[in-house]
């Protein structure tokens, strides 16, 4: 019964005491009051440093934050924010962006991991890694039944037999 007691006498005094919810303060933002017609105006000026803005090119992702390089002739090793799937969430933002971008940036990092470690059993078990790329498509990919990310059209993996890694690249042409 004390023990009862006790825990009632702090549950009275909590309440009486009473708790003070914390002041939030919203940031306010200045709202232009004719948005759409000062898009027009900036899309039709050129840019100050002298560049032009052009629409018809793929749009350069690596001043985002977090977002990969864009692919280039130039391979480079793949990352799970190259795959095609989850691009459109990113871009787009927001708490479901954000969620549906996470999923499949666990995903495939999943699938990194994955062949990485195949690629480690392969060279545990033979004493060396594959000597090519069909090589390693056959005797990893396909061996272990790893399903690679749908990439950009365009863009094509490659397995760099110097380096141990499955990269992505452009062709030229």
């Amino acid at each position: 019964m004390k023990t009862t007691n006790f825990a009632m006498l702090v549950m009275l005094f909590a309440i009486s005491a009473g708790c003070e919810a914390p002041e939030i303060v919203s940031p306010t933002v200045a709202v232009s009051e004719d948005k759409d017609a000062n898009a027009d105006s900036s899309e039709s000026k050129p840019a100050e440093d002298g560049s032009s803005d052009k629409s018809d090119e793929p749009s350069d992702r690596s001043s985002v934050e977090n977002e990969p390089p864009p692919v280039t002739s130039i391979p480079r090793e793949f990352e799970a924010k190259d795959a095609k799937k989850g691009k459109k969430s990113r871009k787009a933002g927001g708490y479901l962006g954000a969620v549906a971008g996470a999923r499949f940036y666990a995903e495939y990092e999943m699938v990194i991991n994955s062949y990485k470690h195949a690629l480690n059993l392969y060279w545990a078990t033979n004493g060396e890694y594959p000597k090519t790329h069909e090589e390693f498509m056959d005797k990893i990919i396909k061996f272990n039944k790893i399903q690679l990310p749908e990439l950009e059209s365009g863009d094509e993996y490659l397995y760099d037999p110097e380096d141990h890694l499955l990269k992505i690249y452009r062709p030229e042409g």
